[in-house]
């Protein structure tokens, strides 16, 4: 479709296919020098032996699973557990062959605090970076951002230059952890626009404007990717009869 002169917003095939495996996404992160933590099957014993050195929780989750699949925040000793269990709900393999340690990645639990920051590439020209959009998190629910303060992009625009330069074109949401005085790590990415945009958008920031300019070959000013950081947001979702039988 790009060829085509088509704009499509995301990531090229090699990161989208990355994107949806978290081995595989940790590996290009850190082919391109991204701070993010380490990750093995949860088959490599020796892997996940050296991991407590590090840190002493360790994060179990599905390889191919979405909206927190699988996950566990487990000590040292509890790895195995935590792994057999999330073997048990993994999702099963193309091949149709039974869910594995193949199918299960373990990792260090980070220190610091989980943000989610939007990174938005230009949508005509692959790889140049056009704005940061930062949130902290404050409440989860079933792995869905449920409370966010906007922040200071400043701690993330090293990492989001990285990634942008990846041939990026247009919003991709990330997930990254802020430690006081350290760099920020990042341990997930969804190549399109994430469930944490709406707390920035409050704050200011209207990509969606910025899409539609670029699209048409409008100008725009910069006060698109504009917020104010410290705006507390929070979703809320209500249940109301429609109709009743008679």
């Amino acid at each position: 479709m790009r060829e085509r002169g088509i704009l499509v917003p995301g990531v090229d095939r090699a990161w989208q296919l990355g994107c949806a495996d978290k081995l595989r996404m940790a590996q290009l992160l850190e082919g391109i020098g991204m701070p993010t933590p380490r990750t093995v099957t949860g088959d490599d014993e020796a892997g996940i032996a050296e991991i407590p050195a590090a840190s002493e929780r360790l994060v179990v989750k599905h390889r191919l699973g979405s909206g927190s699949s699988g996950l566990a925040l487990v000590p040292a000793d509890g790895v195995r557990a935590a792994i057999d269990a999330a073997i048990d709900s993994a999702p099963a393999p193309a091949d149709g062959s039974a869910p594995s340690g193949q199918d299960v990645v373990v990792q260090p639990c980070l220190p610091g605090l989980e943000h989610g920051v939007d990174i938005v590439g230009d949508l005509r020209e692959p790889g140049e970076l056009r704005a940061v959009l930062a949130r902290r998190k404050v409440r989860m629910r079933a792995g869905e951002t449920d409370k966010a303060a906007s922040v200071d992009p400043a701690p993330f625009v090293a990492n989001a230059e990285k990634i942008a330069r990846a041939q990026l074109t247009g919003l991709i949401d990330t997930d990254m952890f802020l430690a006081e005085g350290g760099e920020p790590s990042v341990i997930d990415i969804n190549p399109r626009f994430g469930g944490g945009y709406p707390f920035v958008h409050l704050a200011g920031a209207d990509v969606p404007r910025y899409y539609l300019a670029r699209a048409l070959g409008l100008e725009i000013d910069e006060d698109w990717r504009e917020y104010a950081p410290g705006v507390i947001s929070a979703n809320h979702e209500s249940v109301r009869v429609t109709s009743t039988e008679a």
